[in-house]
């Protein structure tokens, strides 16, 4: 008993550096997150490592640096921000603002759909950093539910965006880190530009994985959440999102408005800044101009969620709900065959969505349908060229 006591009273603080470890935050495919304390400062830090068996990469050190050097450019109350980046003895690590309160995706998984006054002031304050960000000349790349913080302020909802790792500045040597025609980002929030190749993405392509953010806060999933990956992308591409009202038939018809112009599948249709994005939101007058365009009915859905998921996705496509947790990361080479390895689920910040990361584009401009959306108009013109014939024969 009394040595247990004092193997107990030996046991010293796990420290890196000057960051004492006090317990962990959240675990993703980069690595790990800790609350920490700078015993130098006495200041409480988020300390971001990078996972042992990616910082022997030259690469992946190259894109942690990244995420410093882009969050160092920006001092913005809707942007966590960087306090310091370090290697301690191998141990590459980014100490970050700490933010008390839960990502938007845990925040969605126990509050359900949110009302429209509540995803609104999200959507608004994500835009102000995105804004910031664009005038720095940064994207980032990978805007979703798990990289948006939901804090309070002087009792008021705090929102700051997070997780620079795939950000890329104007001025950057894209190829060091990423090679032309490589597709990052996460499938369910991706542009269908940025899905073609990455490097070609600019802010549309933040407002674009915003718009299917303001999707999921108040439909309850993004806008193509089901079927395989391949499918899920092919919807991002070509097919148009159910719209937002046959989901939650509380959203007014503007908001339903903008989010379809969010996520127009051509970027020049789109808001062009987050600033043009902010007009809208904040100035609720702005928005009838665009509403005249749309001709959607206003009245309440009536159809189960299932009918309207797949009448608006390809024949082909199932419903695959995906258990939380589950993010893959896939490189797809040259030949047709394509390797897929499970990465470690994210428990503070699972997204249930698949993170792409390949050595080549997945799709190009040449890129076609599923062959399936292309037998059903031939079928039916068959059908009816038959019709027609027996009907002058008779």
């Amino acid at each position: 008993m009394g040595s247990d006591t004092k193997k107990q009273g030996d046991r010293r603080p796990l420290k890196i550096g000057k960051y004492e470890i006090l317990g962990h935050i959240a675990s993703g495919g980069m690595g790990a997150v800790y609350k920490a304390i700078d015993t130098d400062l006495n200041r409480l830090v988020s300390l971001k490592i990078l996972s042992p068996a990616l910082a022997v990469k030259p690469n992946m050190v190259e894109r942690f640096k990244r995420e410093a050097r882009s969050a160092a450019q920006m001092r913005h109350e809707n942007i966590v921000a960087i306090h310091d980046y370090g290697n301690y003895h191998g141990t590459i690590y980014l100490a970050l603002e700490y933010v008390e309160g839960k990502d938007l995706h845990e925040y969605l998984a126990r509050k359900g759909k949110l009302d429209c006054d509540e995803a609104c002031q999200i959507i608004i304050q994500v835009a102000r950093g995105l804004d910031h960000a664009y005038r720095k000349g940064i994207v980032h790349r990978d805007v979703k539910p798990s990289n948006i913080l939901i804090g309070s302020r002087a009792g008021k909802l705090a929102v700051k965006l997070i997780d620079l790792g795939l950000a890329r500045h104007h001025s950057d040597d894209e190829f060091r880190v990423t090679k032309p025609g490589v597709t990052i980002g996460t499938v369910d929030y991706m542009s269908p530009e940025q899905a073609r190749d990455s490097a070609k993405a600019d802010i549309r392509s933040d407002i674009y994985s915003l718009g299917c953010t303001f999707y999921h806060a108040l439909g309850g999933a993004p806008p193509f959440s089901g079927g395989s990956l391949t499918e899920r992308i092919c919807n991002h591409m070509e097919v148009e999102p159910l719209d937002i009202r046959k989901l939650n038939p509380l959203v007014p018809a503007r908001i339903a408005a903008t989010i379809r112009r969010m996520l127009a599948k051509k970027p020049e249709d789109r808001y062009q800044t987050p600033l043009d994005l902010l007009r809208e939101l904040e100035t609720p007058e702005n928005f009838q101009a665009f509403v005249e365009e749309v001709s959607h009915d206003d009245k309440p859905a009536t159809f189960k969620e299932e009918e309207l998921e797949f009448k608006f996705r390809p024949p082909s496509t199932t419903i695959d709900r995906k258990p939380p947790g589950e993010t893959l990361e896939m490189a797809v080479a040259s030949s047709p065959e394509r390797s897929r390895r499970q990465r470690p689920p994210d428990t503070a910040t699972d997204t249930g969505s698949d993170e792409i990361d390949t050595d080549e584009p997945l799709f190009d401009k040449s890129t076609s349908l599923p062959l399936t959306l292309l037998i059903w108009p031939l079928l039916m013109l068959v059908i009816l060229i038959i019709g027609l014939i027996v009907f002058l024969m008779s």
